[in-house]
């Protein structure tokens, strides 16, 4: 099952001056005991303006994306053949669950560069990458980055 969990941040001050001089973005605590799996390794990559990335598939891997700069759009075909679409953005963090064996792709709504962070569980490793590539052959990019590029007009 594919979950996505609503994120929160927080602002920063400095603790001299009470002056905000940021933001905190909660992504994952060990006591919220929301994830099916336990992330085992954190990293960013960075999405270059407009691009998407996949899709493709983990067999073993479990994701956990959630932008932290930018806007994105995850996409992810559940074993039903159905796609869900979750935005994620700095302003509006989303985190998505994505379990082994379900394929996904990333598009970055942004005309930046848009920066997620994924927590995976197990680790990536050189000798297992666990990532083929496939395509969403009956999915409609265009259509979807037309769809939620308007809703930041509205």
């Amino acid at each position: 099952m594919i979950k996505a969990y609503k994120r929160y941040y927080v602002p920063t001050h400095d603790q001299r001056t009470g002056d905000v001089n940021g933001r905190l973005i909660s992504v994952w605590k060990h006591y919220e005991k929301q994830r099916e799996v336990p992330p085992k390794e954190a990293y960013v990559t960075t999405y270059h303006p407009n691009v998407i990335k996949g899709p493709h598939l983990h067999k073993t891997r479990w994701d956990y994306f959630t932008c932290i700069k930018g806007e994105v759009l995850i996409i992810v075909r559940a074993p039903d053949g159905k796609y869900y679409e979750y935005l994620s953005s700095e302003d509006s963090p989303v985190t998505v669950e994505v379990p082994a064996n379900v394929p996904s792709a990333t598009m970055n709504l942004s005309d930046e560069t848009s920066i997620v962070l994924n927590l995976c569980n197990p680790a990536w490793h050189p000798d297992n990458e666990d990532n083929y590539n496939l395509e969403f052959n009956d999915y409609n990019f265009e259509k979807a980055r037309q769809k939620y590029g308007d809703l930041k007009h509205e």
